[in-house]
This record gives structure tokens, C-alpha cells and sequence, in this order.
């Protein structure tokens, strides 16, 4: 869950990181194979368990809150990545749609 305003750079960040995570694997799988043999699931099962650790004791429960309550409930990582966005000016009245004048 991210806040709005930081939804599409860390959407794009995420993206660059899978990719290049990816790139990284294909070309280190081979070596590993080599090397590891029959073990050369032990380094996916360590990345995958330090991975689900994280989850479970450093990311915030979400469930039930929206996205402005569980950024101020933590303000960790979230406020350090959106720290350039919070700059920005805020309408201080919320937009309206008006429909088009039809011109007769």
C-alpha cells in the first residue's frame, strides 16, 4: 500500500529492481548450477526466507486502514522515499468536474 502521490516512481523503482534482479539470477544460475549441484536450491530457499521474514516483522498491518493511517503509523522507509513529494503544494479545496457548455 502506497500513498498516491508516490505510487507511480515506486511503481517504477520496483520495476527496475525486478528486472535487474532477474538479469542478475539468469547470469549467476549457471555458475551456481556448476558449483552447487544438487544444493543449488539453497540459496533461492535462504533469499526466500530472509524475504518472508521481512514481511512479517517489518512491514505494517494494513488491513482495515487507509492509505494516510498506515503512512503515519509508519514513517520509516515510506517518509525517507517520499520525503521530495511531500513539497509539493497541495489544492486546498478538493477538485470539481463542471460538465462542458453546449453551444447553441
Amino acid at each position: 500500500m502506497l500513498p498516491y502521490y508516490a505510487l507511480g516512481s515506486i511503481s517504477g523503482l520496483a520495476t527496475s529492481i525486478n528486472c535487474l534482479t532477474l538479469f542478475v539470477v539468469s547470469f549467476i544460475f549457471p555458475i551456481l548450477d556448476k558449483s552447487l549441484k544438487a544444493y543449488l536450491f539453497v540459496p533461492f530457499i535462504v533469499t526466500n526466507f530472509i524475504t518472508c521474514l521481512f514481511g512479517v516483522f517489518l512491514m505494517p498491518e494494513a488491513k482495515g486502514k487507509s492509505v494516510l493511517e498506515v503512512v503515519d503509523e509508519y514513517k520509516g522507509p515510506i517518509r525517507f522515499v517520499a520525503g521530495p513529494f511531500v513539497r509539493r503544494k497541495t489544492p486546498s479545496s478538493p477538485i470539481t468536474f463542471s460538465p462542458p457548455k453546449v453551444l447553441d
